[in-house]
């Protein structure tokens, strides 16, 4: 069994980070607290600009952001437009 999403949403798996920058710098959990990163698994059949695999940055406190556990995996199902950039 998959998940399809519908209309303009994205399925995403949030990427596990290990809480330093490029350079090294290690940042605390509070700078990730509103802003997370992720792989699109899946996208609704009106999603235009994003395709499966792409990594991207999303809000997680959005208004249209639903986290989910789908066997056993957190997952997230949002917008296109809550997307904030690509990776």
């Amino acid at each position: 069994m998959e998940i399809k999403p519908t209309y303009n949403n994205l399925l995403l798996k949030p990427l596990e980070t290990d809480g330093k920058t490029s350079s090294g710098i290690i940042v605390g959990d509070a700078s990730n607290d509103t802003c997370i990163e992720g792989f699109i698994l899946s996208v609704g059949p009106e999603v235009k600009n994003y395709k499966v695999g792409s990594r991207v940055i999303f809000n997680k406190f959005s208004e249209k952001t639903n986290k989910i556990t789908f066997n056993g995996e957190d997952l997230y199902i949002i917008s296109d437009r809550d997307v904030l950039g690509t990776i």
